[in-house]
């Protein structure tokens, strides 16, 4: 069989239904993404922090630094945030221009692959695919947010473009540009761009772009060292720039970008923070502890587990199903060098199937990490549903993987709403009357005689099927256009996020609420007490970790030293350096969050319980890690040396409850011996 069976379209003409179809799938998506877009606010008060500072010179820009001081970098490399920022340039620094870009770019990887998709295998299986993707939840939720990812998986589908342009042309020049744009990827999220490779690597050796052997092994040599030069650009000049010159490499232990690369942003994704015994809260152990709230234990299942099902796995098993029917229809198994329909289909294929491995052992990572298995989901689920439907109108066995794969999949979405009981009542029995009609539909159509009859069947029976493993993705995504995506740690649907156990959930209406992603301007009492008493410090306001300093870089652009990096535990001052900065006058005011107020906080909103793996069988984590990324040997010198300030000297009465986690703060005085300022 040859891969004509399942529609080489890379000369085929783009058809007025083709246009209308592509047309409004993107009309979907771009609802999808940009509707309420405003509603989301700042998105990640840390990401936008960042922004804000780099926006204030070029320095600041280049190594991504979180304050405008310089102090300490973002844990991310800049090229996410170079685009943001230009996005501010453009509009104005404000949330919706923090926001479009990845919005922009998960509206762009729907086109693209719609794009990628049909030059392999022809117009229908192009627009399945963008409609999967852009129907995906976790790509929606993501793309609404100002995490990077979404910039991230555009630029690795610009990457399979020009990799499958090389194939198409014996061209050089092509694979270069591949292998550089996944280097722009690792300068985007690090290791996790690399999750493509294995299959970017096998599909242009395996693929009969060039005659000889030695000739692809040569060239892609060749593109994997452009990778290596683009990748380590930006770390090595990090590394070679004198520390006292650049911010500190934010979550790194040693003060160097390669080391983030590899360590916090690299292996303890895969093997865990296993280096620290102590107890101590590193970046990596509080990574960890939610990373067991948000995905479950590791194991051969868990993308189907109650935690991450939701998010991309509704068409999981229709994408290995159908791209090994695909791989059928195409041509002979062994066959080499591989066909270009193959050569995509290992490209595709290896991409999922590694990032299933990832995923499935990994130790640290957050839900919107899935981003990474929408595009092969997508591609392979628009891919197989036109090989399977081959293999249906062919008599032989082969022919009953349809019906049955789209009856395993009823199954499946009706497991993952069934698990949320708001809406389950609702919904489950519209998917599984629908997805069971289309079931009997397409085995009605292999069993009645009559050619007429059998298509009209099997006609109806494929629009149910698409009707009803659709309902789910398109209302898990819907939900994130009409409620805000947590922006921290980003999740679609309804009973996914965090927010509610971390905070507002009392009945009283005056409590707090202490969202991580929510952040309101900082206490007009306060900036007016740091505004009388500030005098010649670098810092007019040090922290303990970013996300306490974050409205104050945003807001007012304030260089405020977030001491102690994004969770307050990475490395950058020690107690006794720290003593010598309040005596040179660099800093005096510390805002510290109060231990008592945490630990009430921690018990109230039922964290402890979520830790020790009471909800929803939660990976067990020792509780203590949460209550100590407030504490650090820092807090713990400022609470004894320094003198805490009344509340009434510096914060509003009724500032407490618009506050969020800010309500958790105190105030010290590194220099009590100084006169303050009255108002």
């Amino acid at each position: 069989m040859h891969h004509d069976d399942i529609g080489p379209s890379h000369h085929q003409r783009t058809g007025r239904r083709e246009w209308l179809a592509i047309a409004g799938v993107l009309l979907i998506s771009a609802i999808f993404q940009l509707a309420r877009l405003e509603e989301q606010g700042w998105g990640n008060p840390y990401y936008a922090a960042t922004v804000r500072s780099m926006l204030l010179n070029r320095d600041l820009w280049f190594f991504a630094s979180f304050d405008p001081a310089g102090w300490v970098s973002v844990d991310k490399p800049p090229f996410g945030f170079w685009v943001q920022s230009l996005s501010a340039r453009l509009f104005g620094f404000h949330g919706w221009a923090l926001l479009l870009p990845q919005a922009l770019a998960t509206i762009g990887s729907v086109a693209l692959i719609w794009r990628l998709v049909r030059d392999r295998f022809g117009p229908v299986a192009g627009v399945l695919s963008a409609l999967v993707l852009a129907l995906t939840p976790i790509t929606v939720a993501t793309g609404r947010t100002n995490t990077i990812d979404p910039l991230l998986v555009l630029v690795l589908l610009i990457a399979v473009w020009a990799l499958q342009r090389a194939i198409d042309r014996s061209a050089l020049g092509w694979l270069l540009l591949s292998g550089a744009m996944i280097g722009l990827g690792f300068l985007t999220k690090m290791l996790q761009a690399y999750l493509v490779l294995p299959a970017w690597a096998a599909s242009w050796v395996l693929a009969d772009a060039m005659r000889s052997w030695r000739r692809r092994t040569a060239a892609l040599v060749a593109a994997g060292l452009v990778l290596v030069v683009v990748s380590a650009s930006w770390l090595v000049i990090v590394d070679h720039t004198p520390a006292s010159e650049r911010p500190y490499v934010g979550s790194s232990s040693g003060n160097s970008a390669i080391e983030l690369a590899i360590g916090y942003n690299g292996l303890q994704r895969l093997l865990g923070d296993r280096d620290d015994t102590s107890g101590a809260p590193s970046p990596g152990r509080i990574l960890s502890a939610f990373g067991a709230i948000e995905t479950g234990s590791p194991g051969p299942l868990r993308l189907l587990n109650p935690f991450l099902a939701a998010q991309a796995s509704w068409l999981l098993v229709f994408a290995i199903v159908g791209g090994m029917c695909a791989w059928r229809v195409a041509g002979p198994w062994l066959a080499l060098p591989l066909g270009r329909a193959q050569a995509a289909l290992v490209l595709w294929g290896g991409w999922l199937l590694t990032a299933i491995a990832f995923f499935s052992v990994a130790a640290q990572f957050h839900r919107y990490y899935l981003v990474m298995l929408g595009p092969p989901i997508a591609a392979l689920t628009g891919i197989g549903a036109v090989a399977l439907w081959t293999l249906y109108r062919r008599p032989g066995v082969a022919g009953w993987v349809l019906p049955g794969t789209v009856g395993a999949c009823t199954a499946i979405a009706g497991v993952i709403v069934a698990r949320v009981p708001g809406i389950s009542a609702a919904v489950l029995p519209v998917i599984l009357i629908i997805g069971a009609i289309g079931t009997v539909l397409l085995i009605a159509g292999r069993l009645v005689a009559r050619a007429g009859h059998r298509s009209t069947l099997a006609s109806l029976g494929c629009a149910a099927a698409v009707i009803a493993l659709a309902i789910g993705p398109a209302i898990w995504s819907s939900w994130s256009v009409t409620h805000p995506v947590d922006s921290t740690l980003p999740a679609a649907g309804p009973g996914t996020s965090l927010v509610p156990s971390l905070g507002g959930s009392s009945d009283d209406a005056n409590a707090p609420s202490f969202a991580l992603d929510r952040i309101s301007p900082p206490d007009p009492a306060t900036l007016a007490f740091l505004n009388r008493n500030h005098r010649t410090e670098r810092f007019p306001l040090a922290t303990l970790n970013a996300m306490s300093a974050a409205p104050y870089i945003i807001y007012e652009a304030m260089p405020v030293a977030a001491l102690g990096g994004f969770v307050g535990q990475d490395p950058i001052v020690s107690p006794p350096r720290l003593r010598q900065m309040i005596e040179r006058g660099d800093v005096r005011f510390v805002l510290l969050p109060d231990q008592q107020r945490v630990s009430m906080l921690v018990t109230a909103t039922g964290v402890l319980g979520r830790l020790r793996g009471e909800d929803a069988g939660a990976a067990a984590t020792d509780p203590q890690v949460l209550v100590n990324l407030f504490q650090s040997p820092l807090a713990t010198m400022i609470s004894k040396a320094c003198e805490r300030v009344p509340d009434a000297e510096w914060r509003s009465p009724d500032a407490a409850p618009a506050l969020g986690l800010g309500a958790l703060d105190v105030l010290y005085d590194c220099r009590p011996d100084l006169p303050r300022n009255a108002p």
